[in-house]
């Protein structure tokens, strides 16, 4: 059996440990993040845009175009969210947001479209100041990762370009933003190749590789701009309205050229005054009298005939007949009817049997 020296014991235990500790900072220095082709990030063409009145009134929108442009082979392994972090900080350094870029054309490097976006209580909340030259947009690698060769890539801008004018309506800043992401569009479209079609350039509709792309890049994108997709949802105006029986009794009016009674002055003359005697309306009178001479005519029919079965089959079609007159209104016409029925069942099938 070979017995080591304290010393060969000590050189083994140096030799493990450095081991040990290479297992732990080989891989760091392996999984360490490369910079893009010339060491920072780069702004892309269209400058940083601000937006207000994008969804609602007091809201704000912060968009930029950047340019990661790694050579091949050279590109990180993790898509660009999770790489790269976007932030808007003041002069000072206070954050006042946080994005990532969408991760969509080559995991999100080369060229791509990122933006802030803040509701009206929050731009209230955080005290923003429309136009201020104190804004700052950061892109950088984020500052979680292992950057080689050691510093992350960085760049910044207080170049902001505010909308000319802040909109009155949420549908002037769609305007503008329909323009904004077309332009976007065509330098994707010549970035990312013929693969990935982003516009419809007849109609500046949204074609299925722009609607994934700028849906996940714009928060709100489909509700603040649905002008731009092919199919869009648009919510009904709904006005609620209270119905009354004013179209009934327009119909009813002796007045109306549609009425039974029109042109018969004297009968309807004579309608009124009954009703105005009897303090009632006159086609309540009407219907009385109605109902009381079919009642006599009949009463007449049964005391000839002696039966009563042809009255409950006249019933029905002359029930109806008085509405078609203007002497019944059809609420009351259908309760006669409902009972008629009724009867018409009792005489005909319950009594007989």
């Amino acid at each position: 059996m070979v017995r080591l020296t304290l010393k060969n014991r000590v050189r083994a235990s140096v030799v493990l440990l450095m081991i040990f500790l290479a297992t732990l900072v080989l891989p760091t220095i392996a999984s360490a993040v490369h910079p893009p082709y010339g060491g920072d990030p780069l702004f892309y063409r269209l400058p940083t845009r601000a937006w207000t009145y994008y969804l609602e009134q007091g809201d704000f929108l912060v968009t930029f175009m950047y340019d990661l442009p790694y050579l091949s082979g050279s590109r990180p392994s993790e898509p660009v969210n999770e790489t790269y972090i976007a932030r808007f900080t003041t002069s000072g350094g206070t954050s006042m947001g946080e994005a990532t870029p969408y991760a969509y054309y080559d995991d999100g490097y080369q060229v791509g479209f990122c933006s802030f976006y803040w509701t009206a209580t929050e731009v209230v909340d955080k005290g923003f100041v429309w136009g201020s030259s104190d804004y700052r947009v950061e892109f950088s690698g984020n500052p979680t990762l292992s950057w080689n060769p050691g510093s992350r890539p960085y760049v910044l801008t207080s170049d902001i370009d505010w909308q000319d004018n802040i909109p009155t309506s949420q549908a002037d800043t769609e305007s503008d933003i329909k323009d904004y992401i077309v332009e976007i569009s065509g330098y994707l479209e010549g970035e990312w190749g013929s693969t990935y079609l982003m516009i419809d350039d007849a109609t500046k509709t949204l074609l299925e590789d722009g609607e994934t792309y700028f849906i996940n890049s714009l928060t709100f994108f489909k509700a603040a701009c649905p002008s731009i997709f092919e199919e869009s949802t648009v919510y009904a105006s709904i006005e609620e309205q209270d119905f009354d029986q004013s179209y009934a009794n327009e119909l009813r009016d002796p007045d109306n050229p549609g009425s039974i009674w029109y042109g018969k002055t004297d009968v309807n003359d004579a309608f009124d005054d009954l009703a105005d005697y009897f303090k009632i309306p006159t086609m309540l009178m009407k219907s009385f009298l109605f109902l009381i001479a079919m009642s006599v005519i009949f009463y007449a029919i049964v005391s000839t005939v002696g039966i009563n079965g042809p009255i409950m089959l006249l019933s029905l079609p002359i029930l109806f007949m008085g509405n078609m007159w203007g002497f019944l209104p059809l609420e009351l016409t259908i309760i006669l009817a409902f009972f008629t029925v009724l009867g018409m069942g009792y005489v005909f099938f319950y009594r007989q049997a």
